[in-house]
């Protein structure tokens, strides 16, 4: 398997330190494809002049979500600020709901971090400059009941905030009550008894009187323990829990989630279940309906159901309504709205459930979501109600697929006008892990996961005039898996400016593809698809990028696919020729099939790199001649053009641990003697146990004997460990010197990472670590290939780190430049 697919399981092991070392190296990029935000989980809300306010579960600087307001201005476009970045960790990550005081604050439940990482309260508040802060006013300890149900949040008109805390079985309601002092009080106002009182707790909310209404998902006093609506009362600081209704299910709805009170007192809310009547999926389930619940004179409630959503034929889980003055209800459905053929189980839709005068209602869908820049599955809680329209957010879909969007609707007439708002951006790449290239005006270049689409990127770094760097997105891969990265390969650049790669998945088939990057103008590139593999003879998923010979034709390996020869255990591998026709076409070729062990490699991973000669030379992840190592433990070849062909021969099998490497998955280079110098993944010291891997891997030396056959020497030996590097990631780079410089993407003093430097002596080479990474700000994980400048700094990337570091993110990754 090659080393970049290990690095994204190895990202999960590794966790912050935060400690001060030599200033050798400087972080010239932090990535963050997400500084606006995206995902919003959680409703928006509406101030007295009309502007938005919600929050996006994740992105912004330290990827724990962010505080936006959205403003509209005269000519009704809307603009969104970024109002605060939630720290995460020990402190408040963004809050899925969000509640007004009197004064403008804004409050919520986040159910992630604090100082035992079981959520927060906290409170939003803008200074007289309009900054706004953070206050965590509690901290859950995550002990016995105390772990937040961050859905529910509701205000009374003294300012106490109401909520849930627990899982099923054990649940209860507290409040949060603020002092003079400005400390705040938590007391529990019901714990709830199973399944009497109900299991599953949601729809909070608080009359004018200050009594608590809510629902439970299950449980009740019904034969089938189909959930109930309750009511907690105040009196003479105690509080009374009173079932109002229990859902019995069947030919009726069962599960609520959902309430609203109208100024007359009575109870509108949605349900998870309608009638059972076996027009919906999923084991004849109903699809949801919404109900109103009315008090009567003696003290009991009666329940009418306005609505079912059986005609939709999925469940739609719909959302909090919210209520017009003409007593029109106003709500979302989570999937439904008819769009199968994009969303499999329906988009989602806004609905509108009216009074018709007699007694009866209908319901009208205002706009069923497309799954596009639309965006797609709205949120759960309630529409914002201002100024006659209705507000929401989707939690997917938008310019990226994935983000989610703010959308509105307003009235015209008979029929509604949908709106998407703002859309939430991805304007950055993440995850470098190929290194850069330069062009002949010092720029660099090079490729990540995220873009626009999150799907991959090219980005450009350019000195500034003034000093510094900056940096710009010069393209994102679009249309080939949504959501999932198609992992482009290092640049390759030509004598013209254009730019060569590969990408593992992608292209037509999704087996991958080879590109070709060209400057359009100077802010503008062009993407062309050379060619598509389709996932058989011709080869997929190509890992490495490709080479350029004399004849400017293009030459690369794919990792897996070709046909199977003989003896072989699997498709394992093909090199690849891509010629420039004269009618400026690519023509494909496949030049050779891996077959395996014992006799040949598979599985290449790492670019070819090309002699004078026209000889190419790379390795193979597996196979070879050794049994030490499952399938082989790799190969170094030599793949040269003969009379009426080609010809490959293997040049060394590796031998796996203790004896040398195993899994070479980076690029070879050349010395001037034609000495070949290399890195392998695992091998050498065993038992070192890096990230899941029982070997550390090795650096190479392999020289010509004269008789046809290439001598292997070990250079170094990986021990991860405070004062080693474990597992390298990049190639290796000779300096004037003719040191050799690479990178090790773990261990060293913090465990993040090394650059490491090989001096020659005579007849030996003296190894040392130049560099230790610290996960932040500097990165963590450095992978890709450097790259040196004419005045000895080597530059690189990071495929994590940065200062998008919580307790759950582990960074997006920098690029870095190191003067030895």
């Amino acid at each position: 398997m090659p080393s970049f697919r290990r690095f994204l399981s190895a990202l999960c092991s590794i966790f912050l330190v935060a400690l001060a070392h030599a200033a050798t190296e400087k972080v010239i990029h932090n990535f963050n494809p997400a500084p606006q935000g995206y995902y919003p989980l959680g409703s928006v809300v509406a101030d007295q002049v009309g502007n938005l306010y919600g929050t996006a579960h994740l992105g912004g600087v330290y990827d724990a979500g962010v505080l936006y307001k959205l403003s509209q201005n005269s000519q009704g476009q809307w603009t969104q600020t970024v109002l605060y970045n939630f720290l995460g960790g020990s402190s408040a990550y963004a809050p899925d709901q969000l509640v007004f005081d009197s004064a403008g604050n804004l409050y919520g439940f986040s159910w992630q971090g604090g100082t035992a990482g079981y959520g927060t309260a906290v409170k939003l508040w803008p200074n007289s400059q309009g900054a706004w802060s953070a206050t965590v006013l509690y901290n859950f300890p995550g002990t016995s009941l105390e772990t937040a149900l961050t859905s529910l949040v509701a205000i009374d008109a003294s300012g106490n905030l109401y909520g849930g805390l627990g899982g099923a079985n054990r649940e209860s309601i507290f409040q949060l009550s603020p002092s003079s002092n400005g400390t705040w009080t938590k007391t529990v106002v019901h714990d709830f008894v199973s399944p009497s009182d109900g299991d599953y707790i949601g729809g909070l909310i608080v009359d004018a009187h200050g009594n608590l209404y809510g629902t439970t998902e299950s449980g009740g006093t019904a034969g089938c323990k189909c959930g109930s609506v309750f009511e907690l009362t105040p009196s003479s600081g105690t509080w009374t829990h009173t079932i109002l209704y229990s859902f019995s299910g069947g030919a009726t709805e069962a599960s609520p989630l959902s309430l609203t009170m109208d100024s007359n007192g009575n109870l509108f809310g949605t349900t998870a279940y309608g009638a059972s009547t076996g027009n919906c999926r999923y084991e004849g389930d109903g699809c949801g309906a919404v109900f109103e619940l009315q008090p009567g004179a003696n003290g009991q409630w009666t329940e009418t159901i306005l609505y079912d959503f059986a005609p939709q034929g999925v469940g739609v889980f719909p959302s909090t309504l919210v209520i017009d003055s003409h007593q029109n209800l106003y709500g979302t459905g989570f999937y439904g709205g008819g769009t199968f053929q994009t969303c499999y189980q329906g988009c989602g839709f806004v609905f509108e459930v009216s009074p018709t005068g007699n007694g009866q209602w209908t319901e009208t869908d205002l706009y069923d979501f497309q799954g596009g820049s639309d965006g797609s599955e709205p949120a759960f809680g309630a529409l914002a109600w201002s100024g006659g329209n209705l507000y929401g957010a989707t939690i997917l879909g938008g310019a990226t697929n994935l983000s989610g969007t703010i959308f509105g609707l307003t009235p015209q007439g008979s029929s509604w006008q949908f709106q998407t708002i703002y859309s939430f951006p991805f304007v950055d790449g993440n995850a470098p892990y190929t290194g850069l290239v330069a062009d002949g005006s010092g720029n660099l270049f090079g490729t990540a996961a995220g873009g626009a689409y999150d799907e991959g990127s090219v980005f450009e770094m350019s000195p500034a005039s003034g000093g510094g760097w900056t940096e710009s997105l010069i393209y994102s891969f679009n249309g080939y898996y949504v959501g999932k990265s198609v992992f482009p390969s290092a640049l390759l650049a030509d004598p013209y400016g254009n730019f060569y790669g590969t990408t593992q998945f992608g292209g037509s088939d999704n087996y991958g593809s080879v590109f070709e990057l060209s400057p359009f103008s100077s802010k503008s590139w062009t993407a062309t698809t050379l060619y598509s593999f389709t996932g058989a003879a011709d080869g997929s998923e190509p890992a490495g990028g490709v080479v350029l010979d004399a004849s400017g034709n293009l030459f690369g390996t794919t990792y897996t696919g070709g046909s199977k020869s003989k003896g072989a255990r699997n498709s394992g591998g093909t090199i690849f020729e891509l010629s420039h026709e004269s009618n400026g076409q690519w023509k494909k070729n496949v030049r050779y099939n891996f077959a395996g062990a014992p006799f040949d490699g598979e599985l290449p991973a790492s670019s070819m790199i090309m002699d004078q000669a026209g000889n190419f030379y790379g390795t193979t992840t597996t196979g070879g001649s050794s049994t030490n190592c499952a399938g082989g433990c790799g190969t170094v070849f030599e793949f040269s053009p003969s009379a009426g062909g080609w010809k490959k021969t293997i040049l060394y099998s590796f031998q796996g641990s203790p004896n040398d490497g195993s899994d070479p998955a980076t690029s070879l280079i050349f010395d001037d003697a034609g000495n070949l110098y290399g890195t392998t993944f695992e091998g050498g010291v065993a038992h070192c146990h890096s990230n899941n891997t029982p070997s550390c891997g090795v650096v190479f030396e392999l020289s010509p004997t004269g008789s046809g056959t290439w001598k292997e020497a070990i250079l170094h030996k990986f021990t991860n460990s405070t004062t080693d590097g474990g597992n390298p990631t990049s190639s290796l780079i000779f300096d004037a010197a003719g040191n050799l410089y690479g990178t090790t993407g773990v261990g060293g003093t913090y465990g993040h990472g090394t650059i490491f430097k090989l001096a020659p002596s005579v007849g030996n080479w003296t190894y040392s670590v130049a560099y230790n990474f610290e996960n932040t700000p500097d990165g963590s994980y450095p992978s890709g290939d450097l790259w040196l400048d004419s005045s000895g700094n080597l530059y690189g990337v990071t495929a994590a780190g940065g200062p998008a570091l919580n307790i759950y993110t582990n960074g997006y990754g920098t690029v870095y430049e190191f003067t030895p």
